[in-house]
């Protein structure tokens, strides 16, 4: 009897292993049958670089493209492509920079897409080009704002990019405009604005998180213009042209003084003490202040005529360039009388009228 229960014992284990080890092989074969799901990792929206400009290519005097010369272990030269929309951004002031101040050799931070050519050496499209980063100091970082809220001390709180990174703005934060034009505020901050924000360190959570005290906004939508010169050739009297290039300064065309006025024959003295200029020909004469915005003319002095002309401000003071070079706007020869200033693409023209 206990023979048979030891039998029937072992029959039954048997069948239970069987059982066990042909549910084990339909569970292999099912989960052998279920598809493989790749994890695709979400592309950055930007991507920031350093490196040395090894060569500006122009057009019109304006920058289109950037060849930037980097390590090799990040990524070796690359062409930056300069567009309408990129910002040309001075890191330690937190202000938009003179495209005209960018040269070959100078080191620079770029915000660029994460989409490069496949060419040698490949090419990608810059976002912002960020210049004047103190040594000491971290460049200002580009985000763009995913959610933003109010905290309970008056600061805001920000889910920046692909909600990776949380940033913490003091109360008492400094926020300016990309648009220095513009005043703004917390309350101004929505989401789908970029932002430039200073700071040191992230921690290491997800989303990362970290504080800043300044921001730059630059709401969506904002159209960035890329002056079309920030300098031009100075042609004098028709067909001389002068060696220094006139600039642009708050959007009105400088030229130097004394180099342009001695071209068409005037005469130039200089009144330290008073930091003023005087400009005389044979009929008129113009004396202009060092910063200050306002100029007139009268009837030379040998002339024996009465005549001034009403005071004017041409949007620019006079200043003294790093060489000692007095810098007027090309249209105080306008107010001088007797002269016509006009301007193409790339040159500014100042003629004597008969």
């Amino acid at each position: 009897m206990k023979t048979k229960q030891i039998f029937a014992g072992l029959i039954g284990a048997s069948m239970l292993c069987s059982m066990g080890a042909a549910a084990t092989a339909a569970n292999v074969q099912q989960q052998e049958k279920l598809p493989i799901v790749e994890e695709k990792q979400q592309a950055p929206e930007r991507v920031l670089t350093y490196g040395k400009i090894e060569s500006i290519q122009k057009e019109n005097n304006m920058p289109v493209s950037i060849t930037l010369s980097r390590l090799k272990e990040n990524g070796g030269t690359v062409v930056l492509r300069i567009d309408t929309d990129t910002i040309m951004f001075d890191s330690d002031a937190g202000v938009q920079a003179d495209w005209s101040t960018l040269k070959e050799g100078d080191c620079i931070y770029a915000f660029h897409s994460p989409v490069m050519t496949h060419s040698l050496p490949p090419q990608t499209t810059a976002e912002a080009i960020l210049t004047n980063v103190p040594q000491d100091a971290g460049a200002a970082m580009l985000h763009t704002v995913k959610e933003v809220e109010q905290t309970g001390d008056g600061g805001l709180r920000i889910l920046a990019d692909q909600g990776d990174l949380i940033i913490s703005v003091g109360k008492d934060a400094v926020i300016s405009p990309l648009d220095t034009k513009n005043k703004v505020s917390f309350a101004d901050v929505k989401v789908g604005d970029r932002i430039f924000a200073w700071y040191d360190m992230v921690l290491e959570s997800y989303p990362g998180q970290t504080h800043t005290d300044k921001l730059v906004l630059i709401p969506a939508g904002t159209q960035v213009e890329k002056p079309m010169n920030q300098t031009y050739h100075i042609l004098i009297d028709g067909d001389m042209m002068l060696p220094q290039k006139a600039v642009v300064k708050n959007g009105v065309i400088m030229v130097p003084l004394r180099v342009a006025a001695e071209a068409l024959g005037c005469k130039v003295t200089w009144d330290g003490a008073e930091k003023a200029a005087t400009i005389t020909d044979d009929a008129r004469t113009m004396t202009v202040t060092i910063g200050e915005d306002l100029y007139v003319s009268a009837a030379a002095p040998e002339t024996d005529l009465i005549g001034m002309t009403a005071p004017q401000k041409l949007g620019a003071a006079p200043h003294i360039d790093a060489e000692g070079y007095t810098w007027v706007p090309a249209k105080a020869f306008e107010v001088m009388v007797g002269y016509q200033v006009t301007q193409t693409e790339d040159t500014v023209k100042i003629d004597p009228q008969s």
